[in-house]
């Protein structure tokens, strides 16, 4: 069950970099497809409970079909401390690394450097879950850091990480 979850956070981190890449480069059909929402949370919701249909429908053995779809109680009461975690991981990679790295990094290196080296040390602090769920960690934040760069903020990093995290509990 742990290796089709961190699949799907290797797939979001993806399709979050790629709708980054079409907007960069200015095709807005290509980006438009891909972010539904400013995010892209949504798209990456809905590609999900698109996989997981697919998985139960077609590979009974990996998703059991007469399982409940949405599993409600994966989410307790202690999971309410995620949010302040949320919030720190963003403040410390984004706020904190990311930010520092584009002020002391010479001017001749472009400001993705600074996002890949904060992903990559993401990514890197998740390796105890697995070599794919720490791939796709950092492929996730680097789309939150190129977001960050645009914004200069946190906090519209911090509500897609958490709706993204809850997600994945409920359906994997």
């Amino acid at each position: 069950m742990l290796r089709w979850q961190t699949a799907g956070s290797v797939f979001a981190g993806i399709v979050m970099l790629m709708t980054c890449l079409c907007q960069a480069a200015g095709k807005a059909l290509p980006a438009l497809a891909l972010s539904l929402s400013r995010q892209g949370a949504v798209f990456v919701l809905v590609l999900m409970i698109a996989v997981k249909l697919i998985l139960r429908q077609f590979f009974p053995t990996v998703m059991d079909p007469k399982a409940p779809f949405f599993r409600w109680n994966a989410l307790e009461p202690l999971d309410l401390l995620y949010i302040p975690t949320v919030v720190l991981q963003e403040l410390l990679v984004r706020g904190v690394m990311q930010g520092s790295l584009e002020r002391i990094l010479p001017d001749s290196y472009p400001p993705a450097v600074a996002n890949i080296i904060a992903s990559l040390v993401f990514g890197a602090v998740h390796i105890h879950k697995g070599i794919v769920y720490m791939v796709g960690a950092a492929l996730l934040l680097s789309f939150f850091g190129i977001l960050y760069s645009k914004q200069k903020t946190i906090w519209g990093l911090c509500i897609p990480h958490l709706v993204l995290s809850w997600s994945l509990r409920i359906l994997w």
